[in-house]
């Protein structure tokens, strides 16, 4: 039989998964206190070797809330989250793949994060993609086809 689950938010689990208003926090430091917190947690989960985890989906939705809600531009958004994701304290799930996505969302301005992200997985595997939107793969420069 396996070991019992620890309950959640027990100090006993082995990994922590950062969360999206953790990371929003740590980008606009908005409040203050929780933000001084969130810093807080990372620097010490840094010094402990216990580096806290971050998911893509948090990426994407992190981005999303900067510019939606903060209003922040899209660039300062993307450069934001680069800082957040090369912080010493997190591993960030399929890393070169969230770099990539970030870097083709912000060079290209009607490319949706969700769409740099198949990007740039696709980019990676030396595989393509199916859309109806060719042109924007293609000038990604990953082969595309069209449903027909």
């Amino acid at each position: 039989m396996p070991p019992p689950r620890p309950e959640p938010g027990s100090p006993t689990a082995e990994r922590w998964w950062i969360d999206t208003n953790v990371v929003v926090r740590l980008v606009t430091g908005d409040p203050p206190v929780m933000a001084e917190q969130a810093a807080a947690f990372l620097e010490e989960s840094t010094r402990s070797g216990r580096p806290l985890r971050l998911d893509p989906l948090v990426v994407a939705e992190a981005l999303y809330v900067l510019t939606s809600f903060y209003g922040l531009p899209r660039a300062g958004a993307v450069e934001a989250l680069l800082a957040v994701v090369g912080l010493p304290g997190l591993r960030v799930e399929q890393r070169a793949a969230v770099l990539r996505a970030l870097e083709l969302h912000r060079a290209t301005p009607k490319l949706h994060f969700v769409d740099a992200w198949l990007t740039a997985r696709a980019e990676a595997a030396g595989d393509g993609m199916v859309t109806f939107d060719a042109g924007m793969a293609i000038a990604a420069g990953v082969p595309a086809l069209r449903p027909r």
